[in-house]
């Protein structure tokens, strides 16, 4: 009902505040993983793995908000695939 609302609201506010954070301190590390330092010349600048980053971790978490059963689903992006994404890159460099 629309009376429990705010209630719903608070009672969410602790799991959005963890999430936000994780999501913030993971950014640096798992956006930074992305272009090494050792890629020298680099044609763009190394913080766009941080919006790489922060905009997959919001795709996910608008797809886990959709279309998840669980009360408070939590997406981020999966850091498993950097090493897939170097290899890509340095196919697309040589």
């Amino acid at each position: 009902s629309a009376s429990s609302l705010p209630g719903q609201l608070m009672a969410g506010l602790p799991g959005i505040l963890i999430g936000t954070t994780m999501n913030i301190m993971l950014s640096v590390p798992f956006g930074l993983a992305f272009f090494p330092p050792s890629w020298e010349p680099f044609p763009v600048p190394r913080a766009i793995g941080l919006q790489m980053f922060l905009f997959s971790t919001l795709i996910g978490q608008i797809a886990m908000t959709i279309g998840s059963d669980f009360p408070c689903a939590m997406g981020m992006m999966m850091v498993e695939n950097i090493p897939f994404m170097h290899a890509l890159a340095e196919t697309v460099m040589d």
